[in-house]
């Protein structure tokens, strides 16, 4: 009883997670493939990442203004033409919210905080944080500061941007029967563009190691635009994608 007993706390005391993500309950943390937990401390020792500006798909920039309070930071993104409901893009909401589900479906909590951070998700002529067309989408994190209770606290928002002319590459050669078919398609390679940047954006985490076993995986740092993905191969890829041998292999971004 009483090893019994100092498991159960162990398993407790481990169900942590990081500040972005975690498992769901006891009884998910005793699924072999849902116990994310106890890799956390070896990402955040070995691959940490603070304030460091990705020249890749991952940019972090730092805004040094110190504002009044956080509406006044918010303020002035609305003030430059960026107000929320005019960034937040129907239809790239919907993969937001598939991705959501899936991930809980593979045991993966995306904390509340991490959720609340997430400011936008639009498509662009060109990116804000510089002027490429290299990329098709980008996660943009913007670290601010502002005074609450005479005490200067910091914060941060995610943006996620997506090139336009790329975006309308790939809509023309959607198909509509793509889940049914069985046939490859595009719409489950676009869908792999945008779920990678989402776990770069909710799950603050980076790319897999450059090494051709992850060439097949979401977060493998480059992919083909002209090798579409059947249902089974994409079914497999978000498997490993949310898997914890897998998720061990990629940066943790603080």
């Amino acid at each position: 009883m009483r090893l019994l007993l100092l498991t159960i706390l162990l398993l407790l005391s481990c169900a942590q997670g990081v500040d972005s993500f975690g498992i769901k309950g006891l009884l998910s943390s005793l699924h072999p493939r849902k116990i994310i937990d106890g890799f956390n401390v070896a990402i955040v020792g070995k691959n940490k990442y603070e304030n460091k500006t990705f020249r890749q798909d991952f940019r972090i920039e730092n805004d040094n203004k110190i504002y009044s309070d956080k509406l006044d930071f918010f303020s002035t993104l609305a003030t430059l033409g960026r107000s929320k409901k005019e960034l937040w893009d129907e239809s790239l909401a919907s993969y937001y919210n598939e991705f959501l589900t899936v991930a809980e479906e593979h045991g993966i909590e995306i904390y509340d905080e991490s959720l609340k951070r997430m400011y936008s998700m639009r498509f662009v002529d060109s990116f804000s944080s510089e002027n490429t067309s290299n990329y098709t989408a980008l996660c943009i994190r913007t670290n601010f500061q502002f005074q609450e209770n005479a005490i200067t606290k910091k914060d941060s928002i995610y943006r996620m941007e997506i090139l336009r002319s790329k975006y309308e590459l790939f809509k023309s050669k959607f198909s509509e029967d793509y889940e049914t078919s069985g046939a490859a398609s595009y719409n489950y390679l676009w869908k792999r563009i945008v779920y990678h940047e989402l776990m770069h954006c909710l799950l603050h985490l980076g790319h897999l190691p450059k090494e051709d076993k992850y060439r097949d995986d979401i977060m493998y740092p480059s992919y083909s635009m002209n090798i579409p993905l059947t249902k089974r191969e994409w079914n497999k890829m978000l498997k490993r994608n949310f898997s914890k041998s897998l998720i061990e292999q990629m940066e943790y971004v603080k």
